[in-house]
Parts: structure tokens; sequence; C-alpha cells
């Protein structure tokens, strides 16, 4: 991390409800996600601290509209504070939470800019311009945040403290292209990126800030998807419509490849990996090199488009999908256990999960709040507009 911030870029401060100096505050000037991964796979999920001089933000969790950022209290599912966004029209893509500065980051790909929304006293900071369509981020270093901007095939480092753009990192070897990182402690100084113009695994070496080597596949094609599991030391890469190929990060070669291909998730330690295509979910042992199967199931007429790792030992996958209306509930073994209904089936359904809740999108504009436990909704919340994302932020109490 570099040198700290001096002063923080504020423009909107809300107390208990109210908002102060809105009008003209976000600009038209000129951003994009991770993770989940895919919703928040790299966030830290540390919550905030109230100094007494706002509201916090602990056991709240965030629902961004297009013209509306919304907190809501998990506790009685009544909407503690509304933060209207100006302009409004935004496309929300990854949003992730920086204990360190205790600032919730929140892509939005309609003007290209990063909003950060301090959780102490809940101020939304002045937006940062990064490049063209961008969709995820990841905070893959101490204090900078990755975004990727499509247009470019380009990561945009932005310092968590001082919210100014440091660098910019050319990661797709034509340029354009949508593309996803990889990183974790293990693989440190490298993370590992595809862009789906690229039949390659792209390279990049955090502390110098550059791509350093690429892991060819093939000669045509592109990459989407990419996990990592730890204790393995492998890479899981969606090498799209062919095959989900897997590579040894140190030897820096491809070592093994899997049938299924499509949207992967791991859990919290990355000792389990899920791959799914169409109806199909592949269970993998994330400990072992040569990627044994644990289960596979076959949900019919769901359509997975989102696997989370939620219930407390971070073993059984919550998939939701985008021609139902209810969250299933799987074990590694293939096994389904359970089936909430939550409401009609969503596309791209937005989700998130923390502290014994599941949250999802019941309906475009209602937000279902789940206990893991109960296995229940509890609580449902309307709100005025299309629901993009969810951001949970943890009480962590005791």
């Amino acid at each position: 991390m570099t040198t700290p911030a001096t002063r923080r870029k504020t423009l909107q401060l809300l107390g208990a409800g109210a908002i102060v100096g809105l009008a003209g505050c976000l600009g038209d000037d000129d951003d994009e996600e991770l993770p989940p991964e895919e919703n928040g796979d790299d966030s830290s999920d540390e919550g905030s601290e109230t100094d007494g001089e706002g509201e916090g933000s602990n056991g709240l969790v965030y629902a961004f509209m297009p013209d509306t950022i919304a907190a809501i209290d998990t506790a009685d599912g009544e909407i503690a504070m509304e933060l209207p966004v100006q302009p409004g029209g935004r496309d929300w893509g990854d949003t992730r939470v920086c204990s360190e500065t205790n600032t919730l980051f929140a892509v939005d790909s309609s003007l290209d800019q990063v909003l950060p929304v301090d959780l102490d006293t809940r101020e939304l900071h002045e937006p940062v311009d990064v490049g063209g369509s961008p969709t995820h981020a990841y905070l893959a270093t101490d204090g900078e945040l990755w975004v990727h901007a499509d247009d470019e095939g380009r990561f945009y480092v932005i310092e968590t403290d001082t919210l100014d753009v440091v660098a910019e990192v050319d990661a797709g070897l034509g340029g354009s292209g949508h593309g996803k990182l990889v990183h974790h402690d293990s693989l440190w100084p490298y993370a590992y990126a595809t862009n789906v113009n690229d039949p390659a695994v792209l390279v990049l070496d955090l502390e110098e800030r550059e791509r350093v080597d690429e892991i060819e596949i093939d000669q045509v094609g592109g990459t989407h998807y990419i996990e990592y599991t730890a204790e393995a030391d492998r890479l899981y890469v969606e090498y799209q419509g062919i095959e989900t190929t897997v590579v040894d990060p140190d030897a820096s070669d491809v070592v093994d490849s899997l049938d299924i291909v499509g949207g992967m998730a791991t859990n919290a330690d990355r000792e389990l990996l899920a791959v799914w295509e169409n109806d199909n979910i592949q269970f993998i042992d994330g400990t072992d090199s040569d990627s044994g199967t644990l289960g596979t199931a076959t949900l019919e007429g769901v359509s997975p488009n989102s696997i989370e790792f939620v219930d407390e030992d971070q073993q059984r996958a919550y998939v939701t999908g985008s021609e139902t209306g209810s969250v299933t509930i799987v074990e590694p073994d293939g096994t389904v256990v359970d089936e909430i209904s939550v409401g009609e089936p969503v596309d791209d359904r937005a989700v998130d999960s923390g502290e014994g809740y599941y949250f999802a999108a019941a309906t475009e504009t209602t937000l279902a709040v789940i206990s893991t436990e109960a296995k229940e909704v509890l609580n449902e919340v309307t709100l005025d507009d299309t629901i993009d994302a969810i951001r949970y932020i943890p009480t962590h109490e005791g």
C-alpha cells in the first residue's frame, strides 16, 4: 500500500435517513467487477464500527438499484436508509467491502465509475472514474481495488484510502474483452486473469502491476470464469464452450481438463469447487490435485446462475437459477437436501450471504432475507426498483 490518505473525498452525508448536499454531487464524468466471484469472494467480510459520528452499517444489507442505494436491517426487514444516486440509471456490477477503511465499493458500468460508500457514516464519496464497461472488481492487494474495464481489457488500480487511480494494468492480449481475476495468498505476488477474447490464462504481477506471462490453452476462443483451490494448488478456467481447463500455476502449464464447462464457485477455504452447466452441477475436491469428483447433481428446470456455499461449515451449496423462484440446497455428494421458495424466476438474481443469513432477490423488486439455520424466509422487503446487487455488512459481535 502507498501513502495514506490525508483527507477523504466526501460528497453526501446520511444521518437518520437524511441526505445533505445531494444535488449535483455526482457528475457525468467517467468503471466494472469481484467478487463475487462471484459475489464477494474477495471481500474481507469485516463489518464497520461507528465512531459516534454516524449510524454505522453493522448488520445491514445494502441493495443497489438504478436510482437508489437502500440499507435494510436484517433483524426486522425495515429499510434503515435510502440514498438517491444522481444521476440515476446506474447499472451495478460487483460490490466489495474493504475492512481497512470501512468502505463499500460498488462498480457502475453506466457511467464507468466506482462509487465508494463510507460504512461508518453512510457517506457516499466522490465517484472514481475508470475505463469503459467495468463489471468486476477485486481487493487483490493490501489497500488496492483492481477494477476490470472490459472495453479496454485493462485493470484500473484504486487505492482504498485515497480513492485515487494509481495504475492501469493491461491484461488482455488483444485489448478489449470481458475478464475476471483470481488471487490468493498462496499465489502471491501473482494473480491470474481471463478474457473472453483470449484463449489463455493471463499472469499478472500484483507488485509490479503488469502482465508478465500468459499460459496458452489453444489458438482460438476465450476464457471467462476462473477459480483456485489452495491446497491442491490448481487453477480452474472456463475455456468457453469447450472444457474446464485445469492449470498448475507453479508449472505454468495445463495439466488436466473437465468435460463440464460453465460457471464456477468455491467455498471460503477453497477446498470445494462447484462447476455448473445448464442444469448440471459437478462438485470437485479442492484438496485433490487430480480434481476428484465428490458428486454431481442435475436440477431440472433450474438453469443455475449462482452458487454460494453458505452454512457454517461451508459445505452446502445454495443454488439459484433463472427458471425457478426457489433456492435449492445441495450437498457436495449431489444430494438435494432442501428447497426454499423465495418468489418468482429472476434473470441474474442478486444474492449474498453471511452470519446465518442468505439474501436473494425474490422478485426484481423484492429482497428475501432467509435464515440458513431454519431454512425459511424471515422477511421480504419491497423496494422501489430492480435490485441489481446485494451486499451484507457483518456485525462481528463478540
